[in-house]
């Protein structure tokens, strides 16, 4: 899930890559997440069921995109667990396409894929560093407009 950004037709957003029960990878977008009733708000690693159009909305051509039908959310069971150094986690993963960045700009260019898994060899270096607390003006601007309708 990314970090959510304003939206001046759904008030906050956000885009999700799940995979499927046929080991497919699926973006979900447009997802108000934080706005959806509590009993459709997925975790992690959690199965849902849920309509979806045939593609991304508007211009979104990538592969993995589908336009959600949010009303249709329905939670199936727990996410799965992380015990066991994630292994009901891991019978899924394992079981996806792995890439290396070459691969998947290359399936890019092809055939409009562009979620995938990559298995670094070496890690050289991590940098973590904070984001700003406060939303960009436009956005605060964004998100105003909905304070004034509570």
């Amino acid at each position: 899930m990314t970090y959510p950004h304003p939206s001046e037709s759904h008030q906050e957003l956000v885009c999700t890559a799940g995979i499927t029960e046929e080991r497919e990878w699926v973006r979900l977008y447009p997802i108000n997440y934080r706005y959806r009733p509590s009993n459709q708000q997925f975790r992690k690693y959690q199965w849902i069921e849920i309509g979806l159009a045939d593609q991304g909305a508007g211009n979104d051509n990538r592969r993995e995109s589908r336009n959600p039908d949010l009303e249709s959310i329905k939670l199936l069971g727990e996410p799965l667990s992380s015990k066991d150094n994630w292994s009901s986690r891991r019978k899924i993963i394992d079981q996806m396409p792995h890439n290396t960045r070459l691969e998947l700009e290359a399936l890019y260019e092809s055939q409009r894929v562009s979620l995938g898994i990559v298995q670094p060899t070496e890690v050289l270096d991590l940098k973590v560093e904070p984001v700003e607390r406060e939303w960009k003006p436009q956005w605060q601007a964004t998100l105003n407009q909905f304070n004034w309708l509570c």
